[in-house]
């Protein structure tokens, strides 16, 4: 009796297993944010859960950024409806967010975007969520998206929130805002690092572009041309002896250091610069761990003998490396690749954090 219960309780968690996977039937995937993800099917766009549930049939025409899939930001995605040829936001529920269609529009952030009304792109508008103009036609090649109330111009230069200049120096270059700092270079010589009130607040001191602030350390390249680590006024806190580096995240970073033979090593540091774990290279090459991303919502890519799996911020495996493909974490999501031996198929789709696969993804066969 005990052992029919127990292959009934396994059939049960394998037919679970199975229930909660889900197929989608598109051509091409982008990323989950705010959890959806946009899929296309004939050339048209729509929106999955993290379910696999199609919430948005596919009905908008590819981005006009080629191969780029159009995405949630603020509760709000930017796509072209197929009877004008001209862009509009939409809600989650595919519903249109307000009666005003662009040239090109761009994702929200801080509650604006940036579109352009007319053919001619060099001319911009802020607009809020509401659709309201911000600001009257202003000419730029270039605008950022807003960080810490502040929108890079023509890389040269700040806007507020108004689109007003909010800087008086014209700098050779800048950075967007990150941590309430942004790096910018002062005639053409060394970089600093300025508040969103143009006070210095890391003196022009580095001739190599530095990082942006993460979890209020930046990156900064030596003379040596390695990375070393400051924190927000400027003190060193790590000598630059790194070759690669990714930004900070939950306050551990994914640095690396190659030796006199070419051969990397990889670290995980916190922000006091100590290593929390350490990933030397191995005689056989196949069970080397190089790690392949910075960390996104607590995970990082990482690969092993050409498999690729997730490590998170204490250097645990936490997802085996399985994958072929895999991309980093988004929405809580990951895309996915994967190379069967045996059937010689590829299974695509999307896992969770935990290394589940919620999603499969099949090309449709008309």
């Amino acid at each position: 009796m005990k052992n029919k219960l127990l292959i009934f309780l396994l059939f049960a968690i394998c037919h679970a297993e199975v229930i909660a996977q889900k197929k989608v039937i598109c051509h091409s995937v982008g990323d989950f944010q705010e959890g959806m993800a946009a899929i296309q099917v004939d050339e048209k766009w729509g929106f999955i859960d993290t379910l696999g549930n199609v919430v948005i049939p596919p009905q908008f025409i590819s981005s006009f950024i080629v191969n780029k899939a159009p995405s949630f930001c603020e509760g709000l995605a930017a796509v072209i409806e197929q009877s004008s040829q001209q862009m509009i936001y939409i809600n989650k529920k595919g519903e249109i967010a307000f009666d005003q269609k662009y040239i090109r529009a761009y994702n929200f952030h801080e509650g604006i975007a940036f579109v352009e009304p007319t053919v001619f792109s060099d001319f911009k508008v802020l607009i809020n969520k509401k659709g309201e103009n911000i600001t009257e036609r202003f000419r730029c090649s270039f605008i950022s998206d807003y960080s810490n109330n502040r929108a890079r111009i023509d890389n040269r230069s700040f806007i507020d929130r108004k689109g007003k200049i909010a800087v008086k120096h014209q700098y050779t270059a800048v950075q967007s805002f990150s941590n309430g700092l942004a790096a910018v270079q002062l005639n053409y010589g060394k970089w600093g690092f300025i508040d969103t009130l143009e006070n210095v607040k890391v003196p022009f001191q580095f001739t190599h572009e530095p990082k942006s602030f993460s979890d209020y350390r930046a990156f900064v390249q030596g003379s040596n041309n390695k990375w070393g680590v400051i924190d927000t006024t400027g003190n060193l806190i790590v000598e630059p002896v790194y070759d690669q580096v990714f930004p900070f995240s939950s306050g551990i970073a994914v640095v690396s250091k190659m030796d006199d033979k070419w051969k990397n090593t990889f670290y995980l540091i916190d922000i006091d610069g100590k290593v929390v774990r350490e990933y030397p290279q191995n005689v056989n090459n196949k069970e080397t761990i190089t790690i392949l991303s910075g960390f996104n919502e607590g995970c990082a890519v990482a690969s092993k003998g050409y498999k690729k799996g997730f490590i998170d911020t204490k250097g645990n495996v936490t997802v085996n490396f399985l994958y072929r493909e895999l991309r980093p974490v988004s929405g809580g999501m990951a895309y996915f690749e994967k190379w069967d031996e045996k059937t010689k198929k590829t299974t695509k789709g999307f896992i969770d954090k935990s290394g589940k696969e919620m999603i499969v993804l099949e090309q449709p066969k008309f």
